[in-house]
């Protein structure tokens, strides 16, 4: 789920210069478009606390990996700005809400196991920005 979590982040990443494209974006409009995901990222961070209390990190990974993917296309074919805002906003929500609920579950797999492998799946996630970018290029 560290690799999936990262292609998606990288997918979004090398279509930037698309948005950009796409609306006619100067660099200041980009830097505010971009603005929207930490945005987003701030609603996700008290929603991820609360959901991985109330239902668990495995559960909210699931639902949430799904509602994460589904977002990627939203960008793409946004057909306004009005129309991409609220997508970002949810786009960077549902990141944080993974990233969160991700280590939730690999810092509880690090106790069972009693042996530090948090990084190897930190690595999976820098693995997949590489890939990511190798399919955003193509």
């Amino acid at each position: 789920m560290f690799f999936f979590v990262g292609l998606c982040f990288a997918s979004w990443a090398a279509r930037i210069p698309d948005i950009q494209a796409k609306f006619d974006l100067s660099e200041g409009e980009l830097g505010t478009m971009l603005l929207f995901l930490p945005l987003g990222s701030l609603f996700g961070l008290p929603l991820a606390g609360w959901a991985v209390h109330q239902f668990g990190s495995r559960r909210v990974i699931m639902v949430g990996s799904f509602a994460y993917a589904m977002t990627l296309p939203l960008i793409g074919f946004s057909p306004t700005i009005l129309f991409l805002i609220p997508v970002l906003i949810t786009y960077g929500l549902l990141g944080n809400v993974m990233n969160i609920s991700l280590n939730t579950q690999a810092l509880d797999l690090e106790d069972q196991m009693g042996k530090s492998i948090l990084a190897s799946f930190h690595g999976l996630w820098s693995t997949a920005g590489f890939v990511g970018a190798g399919l955003g290029a193509g």
